[in-house]
């Protein structure tokens, strides 16, 4: 069985990621011009939109494949020899996924809705550049759930922060798997359980071979990807003379104008307030996040890392936005309300361009959807597994559980699709505001606050996750009414979040100032160590 084994060293590309990347992603563009070439030759108009989009998800398991992986510090944190530019593109990627299930599932009513998650987004992972990636890197955490098990010690501090990781990556997860399997249903024209099964087998094979690796380089990749299928578009549009710089220019100052929130209108304010502030929380706390700072070579380097993600993912979305008025000009697309009108979108552009926007759509989606799975996977495999269950297990046996695991979860959460009657852009809300409720609160006061302790983290993060779970259990299964009976189930995902932090703060400082304060000596040694970089919590021989 050794032959089924990658290789037992890194081959060429792994050496240089960023020519590899840009590589592969030549020959995409090339895939590309090859599929326009035979449009103009008399190709069917129906074939080229399929070609495009499968030779998208052909280039991420062939990265995914090459970007294997033995040992668990590759696994879980892919070596940490990326620079800050490359998981810059990579954070970015997944940063962009979830305003891509936001826009295919409806969430967002109009262009100021987009550019506003998208500010939160970015607000978020600037948050997390300052205040907490640095300060959990230097203690080279593989996980937040290993600083927060090194802070507060025992067993239990890490299984609340593991349930509440796999709850959020969960929804997410379940979230893609949605949107994706609708997409793929839609262009290629398969049946929606085979479109399913086939987004949910690609999710996990573009993770299974490397762990975070693959996730890695699969991201940067994507990110490129989706630049490319704004940018490519909306300078065909240009140059035919759709729409004129002047126009366009006025209708972006007008959509800037717009987005600044009326602090007299309290209608006003609150529609924009409320979404920035969740989407800021939440991904100031996202897992899959703090899962890709964790990968930088030190703190300064996760903390740029985050800064990149944030700049690529604003460059991104201000290409994304300028797309969509160009298109709006010549279809009825009625801004990026409801799923992609892929109809309108065929109307806008000839067919091989149509199919480069849905293969960028497809590469956002992937972009979260195989963050999440690895998150998700690594909540269960080191964080409880590893660290609680078989604390002296060899390396070997934890890299074979962990893609056995892997699988297990792909199943489950490709399960879980169909029976979830909830939409996709719900499941994005309520897994910010579940993310910030619950994860905010013990990573802040851990890291600024030497008095907090193990009971106060612990019941800060059960009193925030269970009031934001519970107003999404309750607003969701329409349970007493849902949001027209009143109550916790009519608060929304926004309030919930801003409340829900509210909660875990309050009750981790209370407890933490009620009950005794821990010993000096423990304090001291729960206290990361002040230097650039530290040796791993714990390593393992293989």
């Amino acid at each position: 069985m050794a032959w089924l084994l990658p290789p037992v060293r890194d081959i060429g590309v792994l050496k240089a990621p960023i020519r590899s990347t840009l590589v592969l992603v030549g020959l995409f563009v090339l895939v590309v011009l090859a599929f326009g070439l035979l449009e103009r030759l008399g190709l069917d108009a129906g074939l080229a939109p399929v070609g495009v989009l499968l030779a998208s998800v052909m280039l991420f398991i062939v990265a995914a494949l090459l970007s294997h992986s033995r040992r668990a510090v590759d696994f879980y944190v892919a070596d940490r020899k990326a620079t800050a530019t490359f998981s810059g593109l990579a954070g970015a990627g997944g940063l962009t996924g979830l305003l891509t299930i936001g826009l295919a599932g409806g969430a967002f009513g109009s262009y100021r809705e987009f550019l506003v998650a998208a500010l939160g987004l970015v607000a978020g992972a600037l948050v997390l550049a300052m205040a907490i990636a640095p300060g959990l890197r230097r203690i080279s955490a593989y996980s937040a759930g290993d600083y927060i098990g090194a802070r507060f010690g025992g067993p239990w501090v890490r299984l609340a922060w593991a349930g509440l990781a796999f709850t959020v990556s969960m929804l997410l997860l379940v979230a893609h798997l949605k949107v994706s399997a609708a997409l793929f249903a839609t262009v290629i024209g398969l049946t929606p359980a085979t479109a399913l099964y086939a987004v949910a087998g690609v999710t996990a094979l573009a993770v299974l071979p490397g762990g975070m690796r693959s996730v890695g380089w699969t991201q940067a990749i994507q990110y490129l990807v989706v630049l490319i299928a704004c940018l490519v578009p909306a300078g065909s549009l240009i140059l035919r003379g759709t729409a004129g710089d002047v126009a366009l220019a006025s209708d972006v100052a007008a959509l800037l104008a717009d987005t600044v929130p009326d602090w007299g209108s309290r209608e006003a304010a609150s529609g924009t307030v409320l979404p920035f502030l969740l989407a800021a929380l939440g991904a100031a706390a996202l897992p899959h996040l703090i899962a890709r700072a964790l990968t930088a070579a030190s703190p300064r380097s996760a903390c740029l890392s985050l800064i990149w993600s944030a700049a690529f993912t604003l460059i991104l979305a201000a290409v994304a936005l300028v797309l969509g008025l160009l298109l709006s000009e010549t279809a009825d697309w009625s801004g990026t309300a409801g799923p992609l009108p892929i109809a309108a979108l065929f109307i806008s552009l000839p067919a091989v361009l149509a199919g480069l926007v849905l293969a960028g759509a497809v590469a956002a989606l992937f972009a979260v959807g195989v963050a999440t799975l690895f998150s998700a996977t690594a909540a269960l495999t080191h964080d409880i597994w590893d660290e609680i269950i078989d604390r002296k297990g060899p390396e070997g046996r934890r890299i074979i559980i962990a893609r056995v695991v892997l699988v297990v979860v792909a199943a489950a959460a490709t399960a879980l699709t169909p029976i979830l009657k909830v939409e996709p852009a719900a499941l994005l809300r309520w897994a910010l505001a579940i993310s910030a409720a619950g994860g905010l609160a013990p990573l802040v006061v851990g890291l600024w606050w030497r008095r907090a302790i193990d009971i106060g983290a612990i019941a800060g993060m059960v009193a925030g996750f269970g009031f934001a779970g519970l107003a999404f259990v309750l607003s969701e299964s329409g349970l007493f009414g849902g949001a027209d009976a009143g109550g916790i189930a009519a608060i929304g995902a926004a309030a919930a979040a801003i409340a829900g932090c509210l909660v875990a703060f309050t009750v981790t400082i209370g407890m933490s100032l009620v009950l005794p304060a821990p010993e000096p000596d423990a304090v001291a040694e729960d206290e990361p160590a002040p230097g650039p970089d530290t040796a791993p919590i714990r390593e393992r021989p293989a």
